[in-house]
């Protein structure tokens, strides 16, 4: 109807205001309230609009978050972001959020992680046009175990050369 419509994109413009001061909790408000009445009309465009715009919400944050540093309010807001995302089911944005966790964990040389990480992501893409995204998060995959390894050959080296220089012959030989 017409009232719904109008209340929908009442609600939207509101949420699209808190957004652009860079309230994200208000934002976030006001796209669920845009969507309750869109699901309450029945309106299959408006309630695709205002998930897409819940989906998009706190990755945007995110992402606003990264050029201020705090690594542990970033991972917050992309864990954020995937729960909404497996919320409405949308797979390509749960997968962006999986490679963006496994960046954060790679930054931190939390190679696991970042590779449990990198491999959720790619479970998720599984259409045909996702083959070139695939491949990048491959790529990743790669840097990152070779990084791992490396660090794990330094360390292995480093220990060798303790021992050496404490003239632990018989541990310098295992290391």
């Amino acid at each position: 109807t017409g009232i719904a419509a109008a209340l929908v994109k009442l609600a939207s413009d509101r949420a699209n205001a808190a957004q652009q001061t860079e309230s994200t909790p208000d934002a976030e408000q006001a796209y669920g309230q845009a969507l309750a009445v869109a699901q309450e009309s029945d309106d299959a465009d408006a309630i695709r609009a205002r998930e897409r715009d819940l989906i998009a919400l706190p990755a945007d944050h995110a992402d606003a978050l990264r050029a201020q540093g705090d690594r542990s309010d970033i991972e917050r807001a992309w864990r954020h972001a995937l729960a909404t995302a497996q919320e409405f089911g949308d797979r390509t944005a749960q997968a962006n959020a999986y490679t963006k966790l496994g960046a954060l964990a790679a930054d931190a040389r939390q190679w696991q992680t970042a590779l449990a990480h990198y491999h959720d992501s790619i479970a998720l893409l599984t259409e045909p046009e996702d083959a070139g995204r695939v491949a990048e998060i491959g790529a990743e995959i790669e840097r990152v175990t070779r990084a791992e390894k490396i660090e794990q050959r330094d360390h292995v080296r480093a220990q060798g050369d303790t021992a050496r220089a404490a003239e632990h012959w018989n541990d310098a030989e295992t290391a």
